[in-house]
């Protein structure tokens, strides 16, 4: 079979949940014998050329930083190029209409994979332009011009969603949103990973307690760094590794600092390769999770901890309640809960229990194989009707 992935970067020129699910699937598929494509913007200068890797065919395109629907005709062209049987897009981008009259034309099935629970919403490009008006003054033309630039955006994407014949979502909240949106119902669709296969050893001194996460407001690092400070008495090492970060960021980096208090232990890391990232996981004995549940859908260091038999703590984001449901973890709503929760989980009984019990459900539920699996079975069912 013939497929192209479409996300819009490769996750070693930016990490990030969506990049690395796409890749993964991608390198699952080829694997399989499939004929794999992956469609990206370069952000390391390759934009022209394509090359190989891992038996994925990666098409690399120009990267836009400003007025990214210029880049539109450069997907139409790859798929051209490439005339896959199946495209599948795993982000939301505005090219949408791109590749769903590319579907349209040629027969091709469309898979839409949903990211996070903002996604699967009518004008999604107008509601980020608004809220960004929020937080950064702008004159008048700029308003202008940046309204009609998601204006267009959102024209793009309600146009070749509906050409979409496999939407795929990752909990309740999106296949409600995505019905009530776009009048139809969609598949389920978890994330994958590649599970280890046995437990990492765990350092019994101190033990790590680990934050993994962009440095965005809804992600809200200053929490983490909150907590550090209030569990000063655990003996443990709070971790957080963040992405880069721009000057406008909502909080400076001495202000974490500040935050988690003189001579605690805390440390910070910045813009981690995905394999480094991992090593935490295999150290970390907690993982923490400071989202507001709006930015997220289904968070892909859920699978990546809970693989590594590492339980969650998290404050607010709690898809379908699989965590108190499932036994994976805590969902507290207070930093006073979270510090209870952790010291559980470092000190309390049958631990070796529980973290088998983690990467268990893991392998059960976000193999990569098991994902794989479950796609081409969707892609054997007959599509929805395109309106109900």
């Amino acid at each position: 079979m013939n497929i192209c992935i479409v996300a819009k970067y490769y996750f070693v020129e930016r990490i990030g949940g969506a990049e690395v699910q796409a890749w993964l699937l991608a390198c699952e598929l080829a694997a399989r014998g499939h004929q794999v494509s992956y469609v990206c913007e370069s952000l390391g200068g390759r934009e022209g050329t394509t090359e190989t890797i891992d038996g994925v065919h990666v098409h690399w395109l120009k990267n836009r930083r400003y007025f990214p629907i210029l880049g539109m005709p450069h997907y139409a062209r790859a798929l051209r190029r490439i005339r896959p049987e199946v495209v599948l897009h795993r982000y939301t981008s505005g090219y949408e209409a791109a590749l769903g009259r590319y579907c349209k034309r040629h027969g091709a099935k469309f898979v839409w994979i949903c990211t996070d629970d903002a996604s699967p919403v009518r004008r999604y490009f107008h509601k980020r332009h608004s809220a960004g008006l929020l937080r950064k003054r702008r004159s008048p033309l700029a308003r202008l011009v940046l309204w009609a630039h998601a204006k267009a955006l959102d024209m793009s994407r309600e146009y070749g969603m509906q050409f979409v014949t496999h939407p795929c979502v990752q909990n309740a909240a999106q296949k409600a949103l995505f019905k009530e949106h776009f009048g139809r119902t969609a598949f389920n669709f978890p994330s994958g990973h590649k599970i280890p296969d046995t437990l990492p050893s765990k350092p019994d001194t101190p033990p790590i307690v680990l934050w993994v996460a962009g440095f965005g407001a809804g992600k809200r690092p200053e929490l983490f760094a909150q907590l550090a400070k209030l569990c000063s008495g655990l003996g443990a090492c709070f971790v957080m590794v963040s992405k880069r970060f721009g000057r406008d960021t909502h909080i400076s980096p001495e202000d974490i600092y500040a935050t988690a208090g003189e001579g605690a232990a805390f440390e910070w890391h910045i813009d981690l390769p995905l394999k480094e990232t991992l090593a935490w996981f295999d150290r970390a004995s907690v993982f923490v999770n400071t989202s507001v549940s709006e930015n997220e859908g289904f968070p892909n260091t859920f699978v990546q901890a809970w693989s590594r038999g590492v339980p969650i703590v998290s404050l607010d984001v709690n898809p379908d309640g699989i965590l108190d449901r499932e036994g994976l973890g805590d969902r507290t709503g207070s930093l006073e809960g979270a510090r209870d929760a952790i010291e559980k989980y470092l000190t309390g009984p049958n631990l070796a229990a529980t973290r088998q019990h983690l990467q268990d459900y893991a392998r059960a539920h976000f193999s990569i194989a098991g994902v794989a699996d479950h796609l081409l079975d969707i892609l054997d069912r007959k599509p929805d009707s395109l309106r109900d």
